[in-house]
């Protein structure tokens, strides 16, 4: 028993497994677990408004099934690939029939516009002013910014992240739909389709990134650096992507148990609740390296080193 404890100890005198230890250490006594619950319940209440408000401003534009079509897409790109989303492009088609769905949201898409973008403010507000709560508790500090403020930089935090998320799922379907449609400009590529997959999905991860560092140098009521802000949206783009790609084939994979559709609907629902769990240890990677920065001795001036 004491040899492992001493080998417990050697081990954590190491400097990166001392930084994770303590970082976790650090985000459980913040509550970040309890938080992130709270920011996947409005989450998942966004997601009504968003299609509501996508479905009223699609209907300007283009027909009914396109609609649909693009509705289904948008819904696909959002979830992992696997067993979540085929039973939502099958919920979607089949049994919600969204063609039908569409027509008649579109009829009314002046009334369900404004319904969607007020239920969508809300959510997404509720979702930054938690998320700031626990930022703040990430960096030790107090909110003393007025709850005008707080709700104004929520509301820019939204269009903000939006137009980000949009920008990363076009880059993320370009390659897709450049093969899909058979568009001329396959022709003219200086690189294969496999190539140009995976560029766009750098880009797109570094636009996820992006809007993470946005998130963490903003929200919170601290002076954020940079760097500090970098190292967390970085820590949590590749989090997310690494999910999406890899941990979620395998947890969202066709649906075999014995709780039938129920199953991937929990699974989803996980899933919302991971995405915000790696926003906040984001934040919480993003509050351990300014706090690094700060308690490391100053350089000695040049004369005094003569």
């Amino acid at each position: 028993m004491k040899s492992t404890e001493q080998w417990i100890k050697r081990l954590l005198r190491i400097p990166w497994i001392h930084f994770i230890f303590d970082l976790f250490r650090r985000f459980g006594r913040n509550n970040g677990t309890f938080y992130s619950a709270g920011l996947a319940f409005f989450l998942l209440l966004s997601f009504a408004p968003i299609l509501l408000s996508g479905v009223a401003i699609l209907g300007y534009f283009i027909d009914v099934h396109s609609a649909s079509i693009k509705i289904t897409g948008m819904i696909q790109n959002l979830l992992p690939a696997g067993g979540a989303r085929d039973e939502a492009t099958k919920f979607l088609t089949m049994h919600m029939h969204l063609d039908q769905q569409v027509e008649s949201v579109i009829k009314h898409r002046g009334i369900a516009g404004v319904l969607g973008l007020f239920s969508l403010l809300w959510a997404t507000t509720q979702i930054f002013t938690n998320a700031s709560v626990a930022m703040n508790a990430m960096w030790e500090v107090v909110e003393t910014r007025s709850w005008f403020v707080v709700r104004g930089i929520a509301v820019l935090l939204m269009a903000t992240t939006s137009s980000m998320t949009a920008v990363s799922l076009l880059l993320s379907s370009a390659p897709t739909a450049i093969a899909d449609y058979q568009l001329p400009i396959i022709h003219h590529l200086p690189i294969s389709l496999s190539m140009l997959t995976v560029s766009f999905e750098i880009i797109a991860l570094i636009v996820n990134g992006l809007m993470y560092v946005v998130i963490y140098k903003i929200l919170p009521n601290a002076s954020v650096s940079w760097m500090a802000a970098g190292v967390g949206g970085l820590t949590s783009s590749v989090l997310f992507e690494m999910a999406k790609k890899w941990i979620a084939v395998y947890l969202l994979r066709a649906n075999t148990s014995i709780y039938g559709d129920l199953a991937n609907l929990i699974l989803f629902v996980l899933w919302i609740y991971y995405s915000m769990t790696i926003l906040l240890l984001g934040a919480e990677v993003a509050a351990a390296v300014g706090r690094l920065r700060s308690e490391r001795p100053s350089e000695p001036p040049a004369s005094a080193a003569a």
